[in-house]
């Protein structure tokens, strides 16, 4: 029974850090949008006495390549948003506030567990027992 508790409790952990990846493509995808659109100002800026063409090819690549960035961002965001909102709601189900508070500031704000002791405001050893209840009594399925 132990090991059973044990393999579930891993299960629910699992679960609950599958947000965290999300967290960093969301940073991912925004970062390169904001190099894209910074290499093509910086590219621009170049000035010389020198006629040329139009660049209107360049242009319109760039424009693709920016709005599949732009997809791909809104895309992150969303998966992210979409995860915080249905672990949000699972911790919600929990009765004690203390397990919801440090499962939020665990998984949803992605915090150490030394950052946790210190904004909960307990010892190591406290933290990982209010921990263990809040997993004993985290449902990732509702007929849990």
């Amino acid at each position: 029974m132990d090991e059973q508790i044990k393999t579930e409790n891993e299960k629910k952990k699992e679960y609950l850090k599958s947000y965290e990846p999300l967290v960093l493509a969301a940073k991912i995808a925004d970062r390169k949008v904001i190099d894209c659109r910074r290499d093509k100002v910086s590219i621009s800026m170049f000035y010389d006495d020198m006629p040329h063409g139009t660049d209107k090819k360049d242009l319109s690549d760039y424009i693709v390549r920016l709005e599949k960035l732009e997809k791909d961002q809104v895309n992150a965001r969303y998966d992210k948003i979409s995860r915080y909102v249905e672990i949000e709601q699972r911790i919600e189900m929990l009765k004690d506030e203390d397990q919801k508070n440090l499962l939020k500031i665990k998984y949803l704000e992605c915090k150490t567990w030394t950052e946790v002791c210190e904004e909960v405001g307990y010892e190591w050893a406290q933290v990982h027992r209010i921990h263990n209840k809040a997993l004993r009594n985290f449902k990732i399925y509702d007929t849990q």
